[in-house]
């Protein structure tokens, strides 16, 4: 084995190697010997027909395509620790050339940070005052989750909710097929099918109609932004939303201890004051780590923004599997979605998300921030009390090494979090009215 070139950028080191006779002829014996032990020959019994016959019935470019693939890892492992190379991920692998064997490996490096200046941040939290409309608003959604819907045999209108069958296709392709199923006709909400609402206002009951939409040039989908959507639909029923009386009765229905509609008012206020300052903390504590990742270097391999993004797609696709009502439902949401167009969507929220991670991690470290054995078993503990009679069940799946490891980090994420919080609300020093003083003084002195 001999590298014959290696280039080194974007934290990865990309080595072309060319492997000696002894070795591809090694692997290709393994090869032929497992074709043999595998394939079935008239007039030979496995692991004895000859290599011209195992040729002609397996084909010879594919047992060397298998040799290729036992050679590879142990032709690349030997080339890494050669170049002394500290790897950080699986290397990926390309064949150049069979004869003579030569591959092209691409070994992903470690990521190098250099941290900004982290006592410096500008980043200030916002404060949280909730607004009267707030609060209406608040009250208003409640209030319309509690009404009740009747149907009507007029055309409808906006704020209408429909029972609709609808279909459409995008370009030939299946896009959406819903039977019977509810459509609340709100034409302010923000929605990437455009002109879906408008189009079944003046509908009534049994009505039916076919019409097109353009998908926005944002539509989550890529390969599908800026096409047109061909929908045919049936209205089966329109139904009209009746609201109960905003009074004092409706507020002891929503929350039966309270006085009336003023005290209901002020829970509201307060419970809308507790969930704002909690996104305000969250956002704050973004915004800071935001802010570090400009101060600072970051270079990593590109492979890292892939792994980041798959674990993105393999959330997506739980989502999905858990909100849809059958398995077809699931599996037409995948042939609407193809990986590579997944890929594309996450590309750059999963390198944001990559560079924070590593900022963090980075940041942890310069600091020598820890979490002991006391806090993490301190951690659990509180974890498992939530469960009542099942603590000690929940104890242990919690002391799995894995799930353990998984809150520590937790841990040190909000360690670093704070700490870089002490940073940003640290008072900026003042300088000593007596160095002022004399500072003067001097300048005095030396134009006198």
């Amino acid at each position: 084995m001999r590298i014959t070139e290696k280039q080194v950028e974007h934290r990865q080191a990309v080595l072309t190697i060319e492997a000696d006779e002894a070795e591809m002829k090694k692997a290709l014996d393994a090869a032929y010997k497992h074709a043999g032990e595998h394939a079935n020959i008239p007039g030979f019994r496995k692991g004895k027909a000859p290599k011209a016959m195992l040729e002609k019935h397996v084909g010879k470019e594919n047992i060397t395509a298998d040799a290729l693939e036992i050679l590879a890892p142990d032709v690349v492992q030997k080339a890494i620790i050669e170049e002394k190379l500290d790897y950080y991920g699986r290397p990926t692998v390309e064949v150049v050339s069979q004869e003579p064997m030569v591959l092209k490996a691409t070994v992903p490096l470690p990521p190098k940070v250099e941290l900004g200046d982290y006592k410096k941040l500008k980043t200030k939290q916002k404060k949280v005052k909730i607004t009267s409309k707030q609060v209406d608003e608040t009250l208003e959604e409640i209030r319309s989750s509690m009404s009740a819907w009747l149907p009507v045999e007029r055309p409808a209108k906006d704020g209408d909710m429909l029972i609709i069958d609808m279909e459409s296709s995008v370009e030939g392709k299946p896009f959406i097929k819903e039977n019977a199923t509810q459509y609340h006709i709100q034409v302010d909400k923000p929605s990437y099918l455009t002109g879906l609402a408008e189009s079944f206002i003046g509908m009534k009951p049994g009505d039916e109609k076919t019409f097109d939409l353009k998908l926005g040039d944002d539509y989550p989908v890529p390969e599908m932004a800026g096409k047109t959507a061909n929908f045919q639909a049936k209205v089966l029923e329109v139904k009209e939303e009746d609201l109960p009386a905003l009074d004092d009765e409706l507020a002891k229905k929503i929350a039966p201890d309270v006085d009336g509609i003023k005290s209901l008012r002020d829970r509201l206020k307060t419970n809308l004051e507790n969930r704002e300052k909690q996104k305000s903390v969250t956002d704050y504590e973004m915004a800071l780590v935001e802010e570090l990742v400009e101060k600072s270097k970051i270079e990593y391999p590109p492979l890292l923004v892939n792994m980041e993004a798959d674990k993105m797609i393999e959330n997506q696709l739980r989502q999905w599997r858990s909100y849809s009502r059958t398995k077809e439902e699931f599996e037409e949401r995948l042939k609407q979605n193809s990986y590579e167009s997944l890929q594309a969507q996450f590309a750059k929220p999963a390198e944001e998300r990559l560079k924070r991670s590593l900022v963090l991690t980075q940041f942890v470290e310069s600091e020598g921030i820890i979490v002991s054995d006391e806090e993490l078993n301190a951690e659990i503990e509180r974890m498992a009390s939530e469960y009542g009679d099942k603590k000690e069940e929940r104890m242990e799946a919690l002391k799995n090494p894995e799930v353990s490891n998984n809150i520590r980090a937790d841990l040190l994420t909000i360690k670093a979090l704070q700490k870089l919080k002490d940073y940003a609300e640290k008072p900026a020093k003042k300088a000593s009215p007596k160095k002022e003083e004399g500072g003067e003084t001097n300048k005095e002195e030396n134009n006198g």
